[in-house]
């Protein structure tokens, strides 16, 4: 699975990504864990599916 960083980089070069859901991504990139939790990661796979990198 690719490292946390690179997910959500390839998610902020996505062009098309609606508000909430750059909101989204700046909310989990804020955190200072190096894990996200069930829910955190329940979002970051939605994102991914929602624009198609998974």
């Amino acid at each position: 699975m690719k490292e946390l960083g690179a997910r959500m980089n390839d998610l902020f070069e996505k062009e098309e990504l609606e508000e909430v859901a750059l909101g989204i991504l700046n909310k989990l990139a804020r955190i200072e864990r190096s894990y996200l939790t069930d829910l955190e990661e329940k979002l970051l796979v939605l994102l991914e599916k929602q624009y198609k990198l998974r």
